[in-house]
């Protein structure tokens, strides 16, 4: 028996028992003899637990593409329904046989999920709520049960503390009857999975602290990414929007450190060629002779730019000019330069005397800020004397 705070599903905790089980008076946790016993708590408003929650939430978000995938399998235009005994014949034009069981699934859950949008729009329900027709392509039979499910996700919450509506819902979604007497969305996900792309979380799973979390990409534009521990011995599920977008950060993968923000002033090797109106070779060769200074295979938009030749459009001449462009030097290199230590050089850096980019810092910059501190140091001299 339970009571309004545990799941009326009956669900039990993992590894949390009675004092009367075998495993409590024992003093072990033997998984062979009970892997728990003692009632989960249900969720915040509702009267089903956290994973009874958000798995029916998501096979409701799922039975649009389950029941396209049942239909896209089966291609009604071109195939028609048996039961197992497959008639020979000679008539080349005839249709490929294909499973009853496709055609039987989805009409089961479409008409379902139609009879709980017909309750809860307050629509009399008929005497039998018409399911797909019998020529239902794969779009059809995914909008017919994508609208239904929008209906009842609408409603969801109020329906989550409903104990007779909550029961009514997870026989239909998440109860398992392989078919007999009638197929449910989880029978039809598990007997036709959906192929998708995926992978393994780098975080631990919340619920059994294993690397066995699975991420899945949204199944549609906007939709939220789907993620669902893969142990045997745990069924904790969840998406992007749960919990306030809880687990979008906590899945979230991490960006190598060195990855910084795009900085428009860095260009690519293509942009720079461009830009220069050269080729890119010579940006590699002017790059290479510390003319244009590089970061990660991007060019200084500022040395691209000075580098690029100028046509002088006087009428006496036509003579073309180049800007001498501007030299990048190491902190070792403009050290030497100045006659400075490099310890000096990353003072004048923490101070923001000088802009050091890629490693490296501009020639005149560094002799400018160097003759400014000399002409410092002889004034100060200067009024002592």
């Amino acid at each position: 028996m339970t009571d309004d705070r545990s799941c009326i599903r009956g669900c039990t905790t993992k590894d949390a028992h009675w004092a009367a089980c075998p495993n409590a008076r024992a003093g072990h946790d033997d998984p062979t003899v009970c892997r728990g016993c003692a009632p989960r708590p249900a969720a915040d408003g509702a009267l089903i637990c956290e994973p009874c929650r958000r798995t029916i939430r998501r096979l409701l978000e799922d039975a649009g593409d389950a029941v396209g995938h049942l239909r896209s399998i089966a291609d009604p235009t071109k195939a028609r329904a048996f039961d197992g005994v497959v008639v020979q014949s000679s008539r080349p034009d005839l249709p490929a046989p294909v499973a009853a069981d496709l055609i039987t699934a989805s009409d089961d859950v479409v008409r379902a999920l139609r009879s709980w949008e017909y309750i809860l729009g307050g629509d009399v329900l008929p005497p039998r709520v018409p399911g797909l027709g019998a020529g239902a392509d794969a779009a059809t039979a995914h909008a017919a049960a994508h609208a239904s499910a929008e209906v009842i996700l609408e409603q969801f919450d109020a329906i989550a503390n409903d104990r007779d509506s909550i029961l009514a819902l997870a026989a239909i979604t998440i109860d398992r009857n392989g078919g007999d007497p009638y197929w449910t969305v989880a029978d039809v996900v598990a007997r036709w999975p959906l192929e998708e792309r995926g992978r393994t979380a780098d975080a631990l799973c919340p619920e059994c602290n294993l690397r066995s979390v699975r991420i899945s990409p949204p199944r549609r534009r906007g939709g939220p990414e789907r993620y669902a521990c893969l142990s045997d011995s745990c069924d904790w599920v969840a998406t992007s929007d749960d919990d306030g977008g809880l687990w979008a950060g906590y899945f979230a993968e991490e960006p190598p450190e060195d990855v910084r923000a795009h900085d428009p002033r860095w260009l690519t090797l293509a942009e720079a060629a461009r830009r220069a109106e050269c080729t890119t070779g010579t940006i590699r060769r002017r790059a290479r002779r510390g003319l244009i200074a590089t970061d990660a295979g991007r060019y200084w938009a500022a040395d691209v730019d000075a580098s690029k030749p100028v046509t002088d459009t006087a009428p006496s001449t036509d003579v073309t000019t180049r800007r001498a462009p501007e030299r990048w030097l190491t902190l070792a290199e403009a050290a030497a330069l100045v006659g400075r230590s490099l310890r000096a050089l990353q003072t004048w850096k923490r101070a923001g005397d000088i802009a050091v980019l890629a490693g490296r810092v501009r020639e005149s910059e560094v002799i400018a800020v160097r003759d400014r501190k000399a002409a410092a140091r002889s004034a100060g001299g200067s009024r002592s004397g």
